[in-house]
């Protein structure tokens, strides 16, 4: 990094992997969770030199504005008229969900003991919710269920999209997602609820200001546990890969703030507090263990590109040229 007439700018022209910004939202974020502020100076103190916010007054409105713009245009989204043609076709009897294979899909059409075991599933999801939520569901009907693939953070795991409706212009969709042992359990014991859909919805409900509407939990026609919640409800996700460094650290210390938040509803916060003490000791380490771990990606990744360049794996579309990387410590540096 180099400073230029006050402005902070990238040598790689302020483009860095996405992947390299998540590590970098996580860490910067923890930093800035625990970061003391002096309210005489307006300054936030960081590793060695303190940065004034003036120098990134213009850019955090800038930010600012565009933020409220997408959430403005979020609100206003509507079901019907977004989501409704794009994922259900209603030339039949009665309206499904749209094939988009490989992304959904529908299991075989004719197993009566299926469609029982989703019916089953639907009412055991009912009373997972608060009773005014209940109210508000027992207004829709089951349509129509499809396997969507999910994302990288959910591979081997079951997905399902289902449609419900109230009238013609009212649907309702839901997200169906299996929920797994959690990787805490080898070491913090299992959970207090043994239904691990439950486990998932009541963290959530916990840590959240505001959960989904629609939040709960259900066992599967397989006997697999599953967590439900809105497909799509007013959602925004950050473009990461076009952020600049300044954007980067503004987004970061929200979500410190929103990671800080979540500890303090589910945990004691006095004790927290206490625990990290008034030394940088805790963000160092977390800050030196999100740097090893972004180089651990990038090592991934170059020995997955070189499996494909040397056909041992094969990935369809895939380039096999190197990433332009982050200098991530530059970054932590200013």
């Amino acid at each position: 990094m180099k400073r230029t007439s006050g402005r902070t700018r990238s040598s790689h022209q302020d483009t860095f992997s996405s992947r390299a910004l998540r590590e970098l939202t996580f860490q910067v974020a923890i930093r800035m969770s625990a970061c003391p502020r002096d309210k005489s100076s307006t300054r936030f103190q960081g590793h060695g030199a303190t940065k004034t916010r003036a120098r990134h007054h213009l850019p955090e409105r800038r930010v600012t504005a565009r933020i409220k713009k997408r959430i403005a245009k979020a609100a206003a989204r509507d079901v019907a008229e977004d989501d409704f043609p794009k994922l259900v076709q209603t030339d039949g009897a009665r309206p499904t969900i749209r094939d988009n294979p490989p992304l959904i899909y529908h299991r075989r059409r004719d197993d009566p003991e299926y469609e029982v075991g989703v019916e089953k599933a639907l009412v055991g999801y009912r009373e997972s919710l608060q009773a005014d939520r209940r109210a508000l569901l027992d207004r829709y009907r089951l349509q129509d269920t499809a396997v969507k693939v999910v994302g990288i953070g959910s591979v081997g795991t079951m997905c399902v999209v289902a449609l419900l409706m109230a009238d013609a212009k009212d649907p309702l969709f839901l997200q169906v997602k299996e929920a797994r042992r959690s990787v805490l359990e080898p070491y913090a014991g299992a959970s207090v609820y043994p239904h691990r859909g439950q486990r998932v919805v009541e963290g959530r409900r916990l840590m959240q200001a505001a959960s989904d509407l629609f939040l709960g939990w259900t066992t599967g026609p397989e006997g697999r546990h599953f967590y439900v919640r809105q497909l799509r409800d007013m959602k925004i996700k950050p473009v990461v890969e076009r952020f600049t460094p300044a954007i980067t650290r503004q987004y970061a210390k929200l979500c410190g703030w929103g990671l800080a938040r979540a500890h303090a509803r589910s945990g004691q916060a006095a004790i927290i507090s206490g625990y990290l003490g008034q030394s940088d000791r805790f963000e160092r380490a977390v800050t030196d263990f999100a740097v090893a771990y972004a180089d651990q990606n990038a090592r991934d990744h170059e020995a997955l590109q070189r499996a494909v360049r040397e056909g041992r794996i094969h990935a369809g579309g895939a380039s096999t040229s190197s990433p332009r990387g982050v200098d991530h410590r530059a970054l932590l540096r200013n």
